[in-house]
């Protein structure tokens, strides 16, 4: 089976796929070290670097996934088929959903630890439930174009460097 399938087959039947990543821990120390200017030249390359990784979302039938870059010592908890399932939320104070562990305890998800000592990549469904229980992650959310037009266009300083950066994107 390919890389792609298997990739494909865990987000259908779990909600999410994981790799172990030493170079993306080195990759978002540097950005940590550059105090995380995501709309620099250093930014949008790094950002380049990730997004065509993403193959396969609509064809899966989803609206959204969500790529998180972990940084090194990273643990989280994932709630496998957790995307499969209605369950109770509340628009949170950072304007993500969130849903009481009860609710996800009661519909029978059970957390995963996934454990990052060296850094990682996870590829979710955005409607995947998690909790970040130590260190931090990048998140990128690509969706269907129809998603897409809602959502704020992202602004960027008024340098050329940029405008080329943008353009050879």
């Amino acid at each position: 089976m390919s890389a792609e399938n298997v990739a494909c087959k865990a987000l259908d039947e779990e909600g999410l796929f994981d790799m172990q990543d030493l170079l993306i821990g080195e990759h978002i120390l540097e950005m940590e070290r550059r105090r995380f200017h995501f709309s620099s030249e250093y930014g949008l390359e790094f950002c380049r670097h990730i997004i065509s990784f993403m193959r396969g979302g609509q064809r899966a039938g989803r609206r959204a996934l969500l790529v998180h870059l972990l940084a090194k010592g990273s643990l989280v908890d994932y709630f496998p088929r957790s995307h499969l399932l209605e369950l109770a939320a509340i628009k949170g104070g950072r304007l993500l959903w969130e849903t009481p562990k009860e609710a996800l305890t009661e519909a029978g998800c059970s957390p995963c630890e996934k454990n990052f000592p060296d850094g990682g990549l996870v590829i979710l469904d955005a409607r995947m439930k998690y909790e970040i229980k130590t260190g931090y992650a990048i998140t990128f959310e690509f969706g269907t174009e129809e998603l897409v037009r809602k959502w704020p266009k992202m602004e960027l300083p008024k340098l050329e460097v940029l405008k080329q950066k943008v353009a050879s994107i």
